[in-house]
């Protein structure tokens, strides 16, 4: 993360403005991330992303927010919910398995324009597409 700003609070931190990288390639711009350090449950809030035009071709490129959570009672497992261009999701991660899992509820505008990402997911009953994948 560069050119970011960077304010302390009680709890976490504040961070804006900042510009992810990726082995020395942009991927995204963020506007703003909330960090909060509790004892049994940790949360980051990532607000106003956009992906670098690299990702066009796969999805939309704009992430109004993501909600990280990791919570002692669950602690192998990373959750992240939220709201998208692409649609809204939610995903698991498990850190001991190495095994993430994502659910899209697509947006028009991937349905109608990126069939080609949505072909790589399996489509559930309910018309929410399912990623899953070792890493």
């Amino acid at each position: 993360l560069n050119n970011e700003s960077v304010t302390e609070s009680l709890l976490g931190l504040d961070i804006t403005d900042g510009i992810l990288f990726v082995q020395s390639v942009e991927a995204a711009e963020i506007k703003s991330i909330e960090v909060n350090l509790f004892v049994l449950f940790n949360a980051i809030d990532i607000k106003g992303i956009t992906l670098s035009s690299l990702a066009s071709t796969l999805l939309p490129l704009s992430i109004q927010e993501v909600h990280i959570r990791y919570s002692i009672l669950n602690p192998l497992t990373l959750t992240f919910d939220g709201e998208a261009e692409a649609g809204a999701f939610h995903a698991s991660f498990h850190l001991l398995e190495r095994l993430l899992y994502v659910t899209l509820k697509p947006s028009d505008d991937m349905l109608k324009n990126y069939r080609s990402t949505l072909s790589n997911m399996k489509q559930s009953e309910n018309g929410e597409y399912v990623y899953e994948k070792t890493i």
